[in-house]
């Protein structure tokens, strides 16, 4: 039995405003009709005030 070998990287790339609009258009495009946007997920990597 093979096994697969998974390779998760700890940097992270903030995504710009116009990449997760496209993004959301995809996922309406195939009939999503609800976006839930975690503000944690969005919040986390911006630097101190």
């Amino acid at each position: 039995m093979e096994k697969e070998a998974f390779i998760y990287s700890l940097q992270t790339k903030l995504k710009t405003l116009d990449e997760l609009l496209d993004e959301i258009d995809m996922h309406q495009s195939v009939g999503a009709e609800i976006m839930m946007l975690e503000s944690e997920g969005i919040t986390e990597d911006l630097p101190p005030d």
